[in-house]
């Protein structure tokens, strides 16, 4: 049982920060005004994003799916901001 809660724990603060990072990322670029006005409020949204996807990794049934499901989560919100850095260049 202990085990599970630090493997969770685990996979939200170290996978969580990544993912908050492309998920805000994508509200920089994707979101309304212009960039340098997202600047700011993407610096207030790290980190409850980052809180909030630590807690998702809690929801998960055990520590490995945690780990499994912020995974996939960073693989496509990096390759969905890559995809948005590409197209608006």
């Amino acid at each position: 049982m202990a085990h599970e809660l630090g493997r969770k724990t685990l996979a939200g603060v170290v996978l969580g920060c990544p993912l908050s990072f492309a998920v805000c990322g994508l509200y920089g670029y994707l979101g309304p005004g212009s960039r340098l006005d997202n600047y700011f409020v993407v610096l207030f949204l790290l980190l409850p994003v980052w809180v909030g996807v630590m807690s998702a990794a809690f929801a998960c049934r055990t520590g490995w799916r945690a780990w499994a499901w912020l995974a996939l989560g960073n693989a496509v919100g990096f390759g969905l901001l890559a995809l948005v850095r590409h197209w608006s260049h």
